[in-house]
């Protein structure tokens, strides 16, 4: 094949950083390349085009594919979309791994709740979450002095004898023999 002249390889050369150059072409501009002059406008494409070309060189003739190679066009978005991929997993992993502000999920259970003090009505999330929190402490302290009651329910109805209103006796002596 004909070798190409200095303005040829520069006409060639932005068709190929454009992604449009023929496998024909590319071999001419790799030929360009790898003889002994080059323009001086092109001198710094060359480390790159002799890399190109020794990708085609190092395959054996007998593992060539007998389709068209892949243009540079094509070998970038093969390899962006790669490195895309793996940004793509990278920050998903990121996301799986950070821990999760406990505000925002007490925040987001406790949407819509609200807190009447001195007939004010407040939604605010951030001034009433304190007192979520102290609630559900106290309703916690219940629950746990109830199940210490109904654990020893004989040593309460002792205690509970000097209680003499009857219906208040018995409605604390089914609450501690409630199973409920």
């Amino acid at each position: 094949m004909k070798t190409i002249d200095d303005r040829q390889a520069q006409a060639l050369m932005e068709k190929f950083l454009d992604g449009a150059t023929t496998i024909a072409e590319e071999q001419q501009l790799y030929r360009y390349f790898a003889g002994g002059e080059v323009a001086p406008v092109l001198q710094q494409y060359r480390p790159m085009m002799q890399w190109y070309d020794s990708l085609s060189a190092d395959a054996e003739p007998a593992q060539k594919p007998a389709t068209r190679p892949r243009s540079v066009l094509s070998r970038f978005r093969f390899v962006s979309g790669i490195a895309a991929s793996v940004a793509v997993l990278a920050a998903i992993g990121f996301a799986a791994l950070m821990p999760h502000n406990r505000l925002d999920d007490e925040q987001i259970a406790y949407s819509g709740s609200y807190v009447i003090v001195n007939g004010v009505k407040t939604t605010d999330i951030d001034r009433i979450l304190p007192q979520l929190r102290r609630a559900e402490q106290i309703a916690d302290s219940v629950n746990r002095l109830v199940a210490s009651i109904k654990s020893t329910p004989d040593i309460w109805e002792n205690e509970l004898a000097g209680i003499t209103d009857s219906v208040t006796r018995r409605m604390i002596l089914q609450t501690i023999h409630d199973d409920n």
